[in-house]
């Protein structure tokens, strides 16, 4: 498991110890991973819900068979957190992707930094650079 993978629920996710349901369709990033060196001790995943504050601590085997019963599906990322592209805006300028935030109507806002500055793209506003 990597940190800022980004997933959709494709069932309703019931938090038991919160008490509350997570409904399908809400965007679901790993924002954290503990004890991953730790061969001894689980590790543990923290999940980020979108519109729901906080962080919500998971058994990394809880995850593994979330995502075997397909309750969360991968949410693939044409381009990833380092990636260098272009715009038509700077045609003769590489940035780098900063951060990708999922989202649900565009599919992916990339915050990509060109010269010092932070600008806002959706996927099909970027490419790669050569």
């Amino acid at each position: 498991m990597n940190t800022n993978t980004i997933y959709k629920l494709s069932k309703n996710l019931d938090l038991k110890n919160e008490n509350f349901l997570v409904k399908k369709g809400t965007i679901v990033t790993i924002s954290k991973l503990f004890n991953e060196t730790d061969n001894n001790t689980p590790t543990v995943v923290s999940l980020k819900f979108e519109n729901i504050i906080g962080e919500y601590q998971f058994d990394e085997n809880d995850i593994k068979t979330q995502l075997e019963n397909n309750v969360f599906k991968l949410l693939v990322t044409k381009f990833k957190v380092g990636d260098r592209v272009k715009t038509k805006d700077f045609a003769e300028e590489c940035g780098k992707i900063v951060e990708i935030k999922p989202d649900v109507l565009s599919g992916h806002r990339y915050i990509v930094v060109f010269s010092q500055e932070r600008y806002i793209y959706i996927e099909t506003q970027l490419f790669k650079c050569s």
